[in-house]
């Protein structure tokens, strides 16, 4: 059940992002390589758009405001900061109404979906995914039909809606290959994955995983490939190849460290514990166990250190 969690941790993240050496202080610089530092240091991206935003002043006009706003926006969801960030995806929003800038609406409601889904209201972001869906489309807004059927998706399967969960990731995944967006795609896949988890039918999972990590490794999207190694935990788990399982899971711990990604790290360990308890091997339980129950207490997460 723990492994089963952890696998479909990827439906819930809603926004996909590789990973880049080092920071930035500019803003010219972090607009530009804020896909990679979103997955870095989300702190230091929220920081520097908000002194951004600062220097430009409320009277700024509202297409040079709106670039930051979703900057903090985004960093807010990476830092679970999710009520933060539902006000900062509405000014967004706003500003992107403002400054007739279409395709960043839809950036901006995909902040306010991480915070409804946060909220277990996949009522309304079903709601809003649907009427998003048929405005990219009457548009021919493809990247952004991707970016709803994602969200349609983790709402639906939220809602215990599987097969139309599973209808909305397919056509996410057939218009990112039509139109060559990897980054979309990877996350996509990770959906996949997690959903036939969910619905066990582990070949077809595994295929989705394989094609994942791969794509994962090529674009560098390192948070996305964390979770696609402990997916592949779950599926080996459940194919009865333990020794597998414990392969891909210290994969997912060794990136997770690397990138400072608590929230897999901690379910990374947890299943590794678990693994080593159903192999008798006791010593190694205790240790990945205590390193994941310290990490729940620094987290404040009662619920997991339970478990552990």
């Amino acid at each position: 059940m723990k492994h089963t969690k952890a696998a479909l941790l990827g439906l819930f993240l809603l926004l996909s992002l590789p990973f880049l050496n080092g920071k930035t202080t500019t803003f010219g610089a972090l607009l530009q390589k804020s896909e990679e530092l979103l997955n870095v240091d989300p702190q230091a991206v929220l920081e520097t758009a908000q002194r951004h935003l600062t220097s430009l002043g409320q009277q700024a006009p509202a297409k040079e405001r709106l670039d930051a706003s979703l900057l903090v926006g985004r960093a807010l969801v990476n830092l679970g900061r999710f009520p933060e960030a539902l006000e900062w995806g509405k000014r967004a929003s706003s500003l992107a109404s403002q400054s007739g800038e279409t395709g960043k609406g839809f950036d901006a409601l995909r902040i306010m979906m991480s915070a409804w889904s946060s909220q277990g209201n996949d009522s309304l972001v079903e709601k809003r995914a649907l009427e998003a869906i048929r405005l990219a489309t009457e548009l021919n807004l493809k990247p952004q039909i991707v970016s709803m059927a994602n969200a349609l998706g983790t709402a639906c399967m939220g809602s215990g809606k599987i097969e139309e969960a599973l209808e909305a990731y397919l056509k996410a995944f057939k218009i990112a290959e039509e139109i060559h967006d990897s980054t979309q795609l990877c996350h996509t896949l990770l959906n996949l994955t997690g959903t036939y988890i969910f619905t066990m039918n582990y070949p077809k999972a595994l295929e989705y995983n394989d094609t994942g990590i791969a794509l994962a490794k090529r674009i560098g999207s390192l948070r996305i490939l964390a979770n696609q190694y402990i997916s592949r935990g779950t599926i080996m788990e459940n194919l009865g190849r333990p020794r597998e399982v414990v392969k891909a899971l210290n994969e997912a711990v060794e990136i997770s460290r690397r990138i400072r990604y608590k929230r897999a790290l901690l379910m990374a360990l947890n299943n590794l514990a678990d693994t080593y308890l159903n192999l008798q091997e006791y010593g190694k339980v205790i240790v990945y166990a205590q390193e994941a129950e310290a990490l729940a207490l620094e987290n404040n997460n009662p619920a997991d250190g339970a478990v552990i």
